[in-house]
């Protein structure tokens, strides 16, 4: 590869990675796949479980080196993991798309953003229960 090709490739790649805010697509591309391989592990890990009882341990505590009997394997705590590792993948996903310039993928209504999707007569209702509470009528009737 000749000098003027090396500095082609770069300035290209800088130029994706500006495009792309400051994140590399491939890398996000990759670790939203290395996640979602995570999160089958954990599933499997999850459906193989016997939720009748934990299997007790001897550990040592490595500060006293005393020996405790503890249940080490917890299925909440792997339901735990899985769902933290779920949102992360999600997260990860839509930040690819938005780096790809696509829109947020899930619905999201924020603030006050929500009374965009009410109808007409929801909002009426809505006024009214605001007015009611200001003049400090009780609404629950």
């Amino acid at each position: 590869m000749n000098p003027m090709d090396r500095e082609i490739d770069q300035a290209l790649a800088e130029s994706i990675l500006q495009l792309s805010s400051g994140v590399d697509p491939l890398l996000a591309s990759e670790t939203v796949a290395d996640s979602i391989k995570a999160l089958s592990k954990q599933a499997k890990a999850l459906a193989e479980a016997d939720y009748s009882v934990d299997k007790p341990r001897t550990v040592e505590c490595p500060a006293c080196h005393h020996e405790f009997v503890a249940s080490i394997f917890s299925p909440e705590g792997l339901a735990k993991a899985m769902a933290q590792t779920g949102k992360t993948a999600d997260e990860l996903a839509r930040l690819v798309h938005f780096t790809q310039g696509k829109p947020d993928s899930r619905l999201q209504l924020a603030g006050v953003d929500w009374l965009q999707a009410l109808t007409t007569e929801q909002l009426k209702q809505v006024q009214e229960w605001v007015a009611e509470n200001g003049r400090g009528e009780d609404t629950t009737q």
